[in-house]
């Protein structure tokens, strides 16, 4: 049985576990500052996604919320986002919101009013590679891979942007100043 059922002109569902509700309520637990989200897309038939909630608790990722839906606008996501807060009665308020690079999902996560939204490396590189892919480079995933770990793990902002020097230099050495502007565009700004 689940906490709340809600649909919306068929589109949406989101699926609460009552069980998780005093456990994402209670704000003095660690494991209440982090909120992570992962879509599968088109996982079943008519292409629905199913979008997991998850806090990470004694090391283990639990699955706290499911959200079944057509779209991903930034309302889509919201609504989501608010089933989980209003769960709680409003308690519930992660630090760090941790997610893909859907620009939709980012902004939604500005419910939660002192949280901080961050994509994870899994999806940065899942991104580049597709994009490698589509556009037939992708004998480049090795060389791009390396260098988005380094990006991804520089110490500091000036850290970044010399790294970001050092990776333009090496994509327009090995012609990909298209995955540069790409990039440039969708990641850094």
């Amino acid at each position: 049985t689940f906490a709340r059922v809600q649909s919306l002109a068929p589109a949406r569902f989101v699926l609460i576990h009552p069980a998780m509700i005093p456990i994402i309520s209670d704000q003095s637990k660690d494991y209440n500052t982090n909120l992570f989200f992962d879509t599968t897309y088109s996982l079943i038939e008519d292409n629905w996604l199913v979008t997991v909630a998850m806090i990470v608790k004694d090391n283990v990722g639990v699955p706290i919320a499911w959200y079944l839906h057509k779209h991903e606008t930034e309302e889509d996501y919201k609504f989501f986002l608010m089933e989980i807060k209003n769960a709680t009665h409003n308690t519930f308020s992660p630090l760090f919101v941790f997610g893909d690079f859907a620009p939709a999902l980012k902004l939604a996560s500005k419910v939660f009013e002192r949280s901080v939204y961050y994509a994870d490396f899994f999806h940065l590189v899942q991104n580049c590679f597709k994009w490698l892919t589509k556009t037939g480079k992708s004998q480049f995933r090795s060389v791009i891979g390396v260098y988005l770990q380094v990006l991804y793990t520089s110490d500091s902002p000036n850290d970044f942007l010399n790294n970001w020097e050092s990776f333009k230099t090496v994509l327009d050495q090995n012609g990909l100043s298209d995955f540069r502007n790409y990039f440039q565009t969708v990641y850094v700004g």
